[in-house]
């Protein structure tokens, strides 16, 4: 396990799977049946296009609505992925501003 700090230079977390931060697009979101989430994302620097992520539950609503805002408001995200594959999950959603 490893210590990673948030970029707000909040405590550190300590985690089993390594993550990366990215700036992102969000083109689509919505909840599913698990009272999780898949948000649709776009990388900034090209490294995904148009790529599904999963919610848990515990954040799913919360990352849904700031998703939604995000699109209406055409911001883009500040977000925190386990991967960049199809399915990966995110664990941590900023609107940036």
């Amino acid at each position: 396990m490893s210590n990673i700090a948030s970029p707000q230079g909040t405590p550190a977390v300590e985690k089993a799977v390594a993550t990366t931060w990215t700036v992102a697009t969000v083109n689509q979101s919505g909840p599913i049946e698990n009272g999780g989430a898949y948000v649709m994302l776009t990388d900034q620097s090209g490294a995904f296009k148009n790529t599904w992520f999963y919610v848990p539950t515990l954040i799913a609503s919360m990352v849904n609505e700031t998703a939604i805002s995000a699109i209406i408001n055409n911001k883009k995200v500040y977000v925190e992925l386990t991967g960049t594959q199809p399915a990966n999950s995110i664990m941590r959603f900023h609107l940036i501003g």
